[in-house]
């Protein structure tokens, strides 16, 4: 509805709980591909997995186009700019990790890979809450503790991956696959780290507007 020939004011606090969704779903998705591992269907799946980051690239430059014109933004253009970034960063990611399996030719999933996209899928999860929990952040302390969470959870995922890519370079092990699960093992961090990267963005945007 347009008034005098405005726009109704866009919500960028509820933006980045609807933007930061594609990241969960994208999260969702690998779990699921992994848990039910097909190497035959890898491609379609990553296909399907494309989709949802398209998505998520549609839905951020529809933001960025509104945000060029707005006046008064509840927090900093930078700072919504740079954590819509961020975001974007965790749905990459996952795509990524998806997208190695596939160069690397892997046809097993590991125990420890899946342990790493059930982290994935939960630190994706807390992030958004954090992202929800932003907008009353003048109210509640919410946002906080999602915070902790998600740093518990890189900080439980960092042991695993430090034990296993050691493990992958013991003398008694496949040195022929340990350089592949190196690579796998690191797409997976990466995500979880992303999710980290975001809340911090979210606590210091909270800190600056206390």
């Amino acid at each position: 509805m347009k008034l005098f020939g405005r726009e109704d004011k866009f919500d960028y606090l509820i933006f980045f709980d609807r933007f930061s969704k594609y990241a969960v779903d994208a999260a969702k998705y690998l779990d699921q591909v992994l848990t039910h591992f097909d190497q035959i269907s890898l491609e379609d799946q990553i296909q399907t997995m494309h989709e949802i980051e398209k998505a998520a690239d549609l839905e951020k430059k529809q933001m960025l186009i509104r945000l060029i014109d707005e006046f008064l933004p509840p927090i900093d253009k930078e700072d919504i700019i740079d954590l819509s970034h961020k975001i974007d960063d965790v749905t990459d990611a996952i795509e990524e990790v998806l997208v190695s399996y596939y160069t690397y030719h892997i046809s097993e999933v590991t125990n420890e890979a899946l342990a790493f996209t059930r982290m994935i899928r939960d630190a994706s999860y807390e992030m958004n809450k954090c992202l929800v929990a932003m907008r009353n952040f003048k109210k509640s302390n919410d946002v906080f503790e999602y915070i902790g969470k998600v740093n518990r959870i890189k900080s439980e995922a960092e042991k695993l991956y430090k034990l296993t890519v050691a493990n992958l370079y013991k003398a008694d092990g496949d040195s022929g696959t340990a350089y592949e699960y190196t690579e796998i093992y690191k797409a997976m961090r990466k995500c979880y780290l992303c999710c980290k990267i975001v809340t911090n963005g979210v606590e210091k945007i909270v800190m600056k507007n206390i």
